[in-house]
């Protein structure tokens, strides 16, 4: 149970980084 919702967490982190790393590389 703690192993999927540390996943779930790391999954949502994650969605929400990709989105911010292209913003990112767009200003650059």
């Amino acid at each position: 149970v703690i192993g999927a919702a540390r996943k779930a967490a790391l999954f949502r982190e994650f969605w929400f980084l990709v989105p911010a790393l292209r913003g990112a590389q767009a200003w650059l």
